[in-house]
């Protein structure tokens, strides 16, 4: 849930910015390990490992935007069509949302643009919104996610009201064509056994 809100994780251009190697403010990194490590540690100021109370003192910043601040005025748009009931739905919605920064955030002019000038100034200063922004929406998500559950949990027919994980395919594989049917060749080398070579 938390990861979903990340771009790069929504896009399979280049294994997702694993293999597109980038520069920011003079160190190399893959432009994944940029998005979840290096903009985040730098719109917090964090230049060594981050600690607990580093997370906690963002997640305290990121409330106060959601309740008072910035965000208050779109926060309940992000819960729109959150559904215990149909996981994989409501998964899909947040991964469409994220991967609509994909084109505008992550690659705002090419993939190659990103690839030949250091990260750190102006991209970093569009990118760090939308870092702080799908961040936030992630915890808003997650933690309404739980009420839901934690609500159904408590009701009598708690069992009836929502699927249980094991029960939800996120596999992708329902998003795929249907099987193509065999051609009468492989239908008759089936049936006689095979073959004995590799294809």
């Amino acid at each position: 849930m938390g990861d979903i809100t990340q771009p790069l994780h929504n896009e399979a251009v280049a294994i997702g910015g694993n293999t597109i190697n980038v520069t920011f403010d003079g160190a190399h990194w893959n432009l994944h390990a940029l998005w979840d490590t290096a903009i985040p540690n730098k719109i917090r100021h964090i230049s060594g490992n981050v600690t607990l109370a580093d997370a906690e003192a963002w997640a305290a910043d990121l409330t106060e935007d959601i309740e008072t601040g910035e965000y208050k005025a779109c926060a309940q748009t992000w819960l729109q069509g959150d559904d215990i009931a149909d996981a994989k739905r409501s998964a899909l919605a947040w991964a469409r949302d994220t991967n609509l920064y994909v084109c505008s955030s992550v690659f705002p002019e090419s993939i190659k643009a990103v690839s030949e000038s250091d990260l750190g100034g102006e991209y970093f200063d569009q990118a760090a919104e939308t870092v702080q922004l799908q961040i936030a929406k992630g915890g808003y998500r997650l933690a309404n996610w739980l009420d839901q559950l934690a609500l159904a949990a408590g009701q009598k027919n708690a069992t009836t009201m929502y699927k249980r994980s094991g029960d939800v395919d996120l596999s992708g594989r329902s998003l795929l064509p249907a099987a193509r049917e065999l051609s009468l060749t492989k239908l008759a080398r089936r049936d006689f056994g095979g073959c004995d070579h590799p294809h």
